[in-house]
């Protein structure tokens, strides 16, 4: 079992920090792509559901209450101190 691997276009502002070599959101287990669905009545959610809005949601992040939370970045990649890699079977 190993970590997945950054995207082949990562372009993570901690690139070169020592020890964030390979942690960035595009690999992490909190990250999830939004996608848009025919019901929803504001234009920028409205759509096919196999079209990206290009935004992410991290839902690792929350406030202690207990409650389900997730919160929208426009960017892929950048690393918080949540990050958990997404790990593969070998």
């Amino acid at each position: 079992m190993t970590p997945k691997p950054r995207d082949p276009d990562c372009n993570s502002p901690f690139l070169e920090v020592p020890g964030f070599e390979n942690i960035c959101c595009c690999n992490c287990a909190f990250q999830v792509e939004l996608f848009k669905h025919p019901w929803n009545q504001h234009e920028l959610f409205k759509g096919s559901i196999s079209e990206s809005m290009k935004l992410y949601a991290c839902l690792g992040l929350s406030h202690g209450d207990g409650k389900k939370q997730a919160i929208i970045f426009e960017k892929k990649h950048s690393v918080c101190e949540m990050h958990t890699a997404i790990i593969i079977n070998n």
